[in-house]
């Protein structure tokens, strides 16, 4: 009536909260007044179902962005995992050791490189373990074993005495002839079977064989 409009939350004549609209109506000179009310949780109830709404969606997408979330660190951290573990057992001397890792993407080609690097590196140490154990024997053919031993533990100068010493040397005679008549296979054959032959009778009888010489290359067949 004093000519006033406003939107507001009011309490009513139950004292409820209601939301009440009212403005001026000038009708033919007739000094009215609109007003209408409703109550306020009624007037707010599309809102309230929408936040409801907006609150339990928002909480489905945060549940599923954090299950991908974990389901796509695990599906790339578990292929690293995996690397590193096996890189520490091959550290560690486990150079049989091999990373199974079956995707068909850039982890399975890492996991691919990684192993043929793992069997390079195996067949690298077979050839030298094959190599050390044909230098040995090459070696004790030269110089006595007990020698050879101490040479391998890192002893570098040798200097024993003994006081009571017997030399045995042993001279095959006419070996060029031999091997001009029968070639050089099978002269070669007839001499490491003599050479074996006096090494077995040499550690038979507690003799240490100090050398072979007089040819080039010379290789016991064992």
């Amino acid at each position: 009536l004093e000519g006033k409009t406003d939107i507001k939350v009011i309490k009513d004549y139950r004292n409820e909260p209601v939301v009440s609209a009212y403005t001026p109506l000038d009708v033919d000179g007739f000094n009215w007044v609109i007003l209408s009310e409703k109550d306020e949780a009624e007037a707010f109830l599309p809102v309230a179902n929408f936040n409801r709404r907006i609150f339990i969606q928002t909480t489905i997408i945060v549940l599923a962005v954090t299950l991908l979330s974990m389901l796509l660190a695990g599906f790339f951290v578990n292929p690293i995992e995996k690397l590193i573990s096996s890189a520490r057992k091959i550290v560690g001397g486990d150079s049989s050791h091999r990373v199974d890792i079956q995707n068909k993407d850039e982890f399975g080609e890492l996991a691919n490189a990684f192993n043929k690097m793992v069997d390079e590196l195996e067949g690298q140490k077979n050839t030298i373990a094959d190599q050390s154990i044909f230098n040995e024997k090459l070696l004790i053919n030269f110089i006595p074993a007990s020698l050879a031993e101490r040479l391998k533990k890192g002893e570098r100068n040798f200097a024993d005495e003994y006081q009571n010493v017997s030399l045995i040397v042993i001279d095959i005679v006419g070996f060029s002839q031999l091997t001009a008549q029968q070639g050089a296979a099978a002269s070669v054959q007839k001499l490491n079977e003599l050479v074996v032959a006096f090494d077995d009778a040499a550690e038979h009888n507690y003799i240490e064989k100090i050398k072979n010489w007089g040819c080039d290359y010379f290789r016991r067949q064992t």
